[in-house]
């Protein structure tokens, strides 16, 4: 809802990516939960920190302006 109102772009690949890291990330808070390993608890540290890491890549990008794939070879 918060872009809709900011009027925030969200193209399909970055909304599919989101979803994918979010639901692994609720599916791995279980297992790290029946399992009690430390392993599972370090991997979805990892995977917690992959959601705004994802967000940060496409702020990145906009930043760079424009993509012309035109002038790369020249």
């Amino acid at each position: 809802m918060r872009q809709r109102r900011t009027s925030v772009r969200v193209d399909r690949l970055q909304g599919t990516g989101a979803i994918v890291i979010d639901l692994a990330s609720i599916v791995l808070a279980v297992m790290t939960i029946v399992i009690r390993a430390v392993g599972t608890y370090e991997a979805l540290l990892l995977l917690l920190l992959a959601r705004p890491m994802w967000d940060f890549v496409r702020v990145l990008r906009e930043m760079g302006g424009p993509d012309d794939k035109t002038s790369r070879g020249k």
